[in-house]
C-alpha cells in the first residue's frame, strides 16, 4: 500500500470518526439543528465552527506550499462561479438534508452505525445521480459557441458539439485538444466523436482529460507537449473552458510569469488563482 493511500485511509477514518462523535450521523439531531423555526438544537453549529478553524489553518498552509507532501498537486477547484446552477443545486441539497437528516459524507459514515437507513439514503442518492445523467440534452449552443483567446495561437471554449468542429475549422483552428473526461455528462459527445469529426475535416486532435480538481504535473507536461507539437492555432475545450485555461497556464508556467498567466486567463473570463502555488512551483519559484 502506497504512502498516499495510507494517508488517504487515515484521513478518511479521522473524518468518519469526527462525524460520528459529533452527532452528524444522527438524522434526528441534524433535523433539530435545521428546524430553526421550531425546537432548534444549535449544538451542531459549534461542530461546524470548530471544523472551520483547522480548515482555515490548512488553507493558509496550502497557499504557501507548492505541493502536498504525498501527491503531485493540491486538488483545488479551478472555478468559483456563483450562478443559477450552483444556487439551485444548493437549495435542492438543503431540502434533501432537511428531509432526510443526512448528507453524503455522514451517510457513508452512518453505514457503520445505522446501516439500513443509511443504505436507503445512499441508494436514493445514487439514483439521483443516475437520473441526472439521463436528463434530455439542453438545446445546442450552435452558433453561440464562443472561442475565447488566451494567446494569439491558443483559445478555449466550453464543450464542443460535433457540429462545432466545422465552426472551429472555419475560424482558422488547425488543432483541437479535449480536456474533459468522457462520461461526465450523458449528454456530451465523446472525445472519440469529436476526434473523428476533426480528422474528417483535416484537424489534429489530442485528448488530455482531467477531472474537476487541479491537474498534476503529468497532465501539465502532456499539455505543454501538445501545445509545442500540434499545428497552430489550437482550440482546447472542457465543460466551461476553465480546465483548459488551467492546463494552458500550467503547461506554460516553466517559461512564463505566473501572475501574467493568471491575469490573461481572468481577462478571458476564467478564474484560476487557486493554481498560483502550482504555477509558481513549476516556474521555479518565480
Amino acid at each position: 500500500m502506497s504512502r498516499q493511500t495510507l494517508v488517504a485511509l487515515a484521513s478518511g477514518m479521522l473524518f468518519g470518526a469526527g462525524l460520528a462523535i459529533s452527532g452528524m450521523t444522527d438524522p434526528a439531531r441534524v433535523s433539530a439543528f435545521l428546524d430553526v423555526g421550531g425546537s432548534w438544537d444549535p449544538t451542531l453549529a459549534f461542530v461546524m465552527g470548530g471544523a472551520l478553524l483547522p480548515m482555515a489553518a490548512a488553507w493558509a498552509l496550502v497557499r504557501r506550499r507548492g505541493r502536498p507532501l504525498v501527491a503531485d498537486a493540491f486538488h483545488l477547484p479551478s472555478t468559483t462561479p456563483i450562478d443559477a446552477r450552483l444556487l439551485g443545486g444548493a437549495a435542492l441539497f438543503g431540502i434533501g438534508w432537511g428531509v432526510a437528516g443526512l448528507c453524503p459524507g455522514p451517510a457513508v459514515a452512518a453505514l457503520a452505525v445505522a446501516p439500513v437507513p443509511a443504505l436507503v439514503f445512499c441508494v436514493g442518492m445514487t439514483t439521483g445521480f443516475v437520473l441526472f445523467r439521463l436528463l434530455p440534452a439542453p438545446p445546442s449552443k450552435g452558433s453561440s459557441m464562443e472561442f475565447t483567446h488566451l494567446a494569439d495561437n491558443f483559445a478555449v471554449s466550453a464543450q464542443l458539439d460535433v457540429a462545432d468542429v466545422e465552426r472551429a475549422r472555419r475560424a482558422g483552428f488547425r488543432s483541437i485538444i479535449a480536456n474533459r473526461l468522457d462520461g461526465e455528462d450523458a449528454r456530451q459527445p465523446s472525445a472519440a466523436q469529436i476526434a473523428a469529426e476533426a480528422t474528417r475535416l483535416g484537424l489534429a486532435f489530442a485528448h488530455i482529460p482531467i477531472g474537476f480538481t487541479q491537474a498534476g504535473d503529468a497532465d501539465a507536461d502532456a499539455m505543454a507537449r501538445a501545445m509545442r507539437e500540434l499545428p497552430k492555432p489550437i482550440l482546447a475545450y472542457c465543460r466551461t473552458g476553465t480546465r483548459s485555461a488551467a492546463l494552458w497556464a500550467l503547461g506554460l508556467a516553466p517559461d512564463s510569469e505566473p501572475g501574467e498567466l493568471v491575469r490573461r486567463a481572468a481577462a478571458a473570463g476564467h478564474k484560476i488563482t487557486a493554481l498560483m502555488p502550482s504555477l509558481r512551483r513549476r516556474a521555479g519559484g518565480r
